[in-house]
């Protein structure tokens, strides 16, 4: 659980690149929270900015996450962010591949974070779920109220849901609004990329917070339960997939 000493919040915390979700041992190794890419240090961090047409100035920030050790797993993270003077959209590309010379377990989730003052008792999240599952009794009890919220109070116990999208869809999007504030943000990506959505209502006073998790694996309980119920998500070696989330923030 050292991940919850490091967690710092921020818009984006990337969960991976071999586990996420709960604590675990599986095939021997344990595997702790969230995994290790997240205090994994960057390398070959650039940036760019350049005009790319005559109303267009585009910025673009790029850096390398590779998680490697002896005998284990070799997987590199390639990140794009990219946006434009003026624009209120901001879209983060990730590369993810499998440099080593065995099939490699590969689990990604993206922990997003929204707060205040966006988030408040004047919210409501809007997502194209087709059913959701509460992962347990708490959940269950907050399941009539999964989309809007209460202001922050002592003794919150996180409610988590699982959201089962359309596989079908080319993109999907999931907003936060507050009209009371006169903003919204939504967040977008691929089904076929990032099947799964889990949801993280969380507010409690100090800890005020609703977290949205696209992630590769429908499994928040860990590695050793993805591969029990068949659905670890795996690379060959050389294989790589791609990710992309676009956010953007609109007046209401």
């Amino acid at each position: 659980m050292g991940w919850l000493r490091s967690f710092g919040g921020g818009l984006v915390a990337t969960c991976g690149l071999d586990a996420f979700g709960s604590p675990s041992r599986d095939a021997a190794e344990d595997f702790p929270l969230h995994g290790r890419v997240g205090l994994t240090p960057a390398e070959q961090v650039g940036h760019d900015a350049r005009w790319t047409g005559p109303d267009t100035f585009e910025i673009v920030v790029t850096g390398k996450v590779r998680q490697a050790r002896m005998f284990g797993e070799n997987l590199l993270l390639c990140r794009t962010v990219r946006t434009t003077l003026g624009s209120s959209r901001v879209t983060v590309t990730d590369v993810v591949s499998n440099e080593g010379s065995h099939d490699q377990p590969h689990m990604l989730l993206y922990h997003i974070n929204l707060g205040w003052p966006l988030l408040d008792a004047d919210a409501e999240l809007d997502l194209p779920s087709r059913r959701f599952v509460p992962r347990d009794e708490t959940a269950a009890a907050g399941a009539d109220s999964w989309n809007r919220f209460d202001a922050p109070r002592a003794g919150f116990a996180e409610q988590v849901f699982t959201h089962e999208l359309d596989s079908g869809a080319e993109t999907v999007e999931a907003k936060l609004t507050n009209r009371k504030l006169g903003l919204s943000l939504a967040v977008r990506f691929r089904p076929a990329e990032l099947p799964a959505l889990f949801q993280w209502k969380m507010l409690g006073a100090g800890t005020y917070v609703l977290g949205l998790e696209p992630a590769n694996c429908s499994v928040i309980e860990g590695r050793a339960t993805a591969r029990e119920r068949d659905q670890l998500p795996v690379l060959v070696p050389g294989e790589a997939r791609s990710y992309t989330l676009e956010f953007e923030v609109r007046e209401v």
